[in-house]
């Protein structure tokens, strides 16, 4: 970098193809689809991330709560450039955003 600002070093030039990086972005290794049951749950879970609105999930060790939390980012819109770029920073103030991607595409629940 000191190189580069002094003068010494040409700084490398990179092309990024957002289509590409969104659309593999939007894979999972998990379905929505294949949660089987729980339809209320399934139907107050489409609904929210529909709508944009929030949800809380309580219930005991065991009931499904993070199998469905999950399962939710496959039924989120694919966020848009503005909006991945305001998620990227958000992540790279907390420190959360991954060291070898510079844009935070999809948001990936980790729980």
């Amino acid at each position: 970098m000191v190189g580069f600002l002094s003068g010494q070093l040409p700084l490398e030039t990179t092309t990024v193809d957002i289509d590409e990086l969104f659309s593999t972005a939007s894979s999972y290794e998990v379905d929505f689809a294949y949660v089987k049951g729980r339809e209320s749950v399934k139907r107050a879970l489409t609904v929210a991330a529909a709508g944009g609105h929030n949800i809380m999930m309580i219930g005991p060790p065991g009931a499904g709560k993070t199998m469905l939390a999950q399962r939710l980012a496959t039924v989120l819109p694919t966020l848009s450039l503005a909006e991945s770029l305001e998620t990227t920073r958000i992540y790279s103030v907390v420190g959360l955003l991954d060291k070898d991607k510079a844009v935070s595409i999809a948001m990936r629940m980790t729980l």
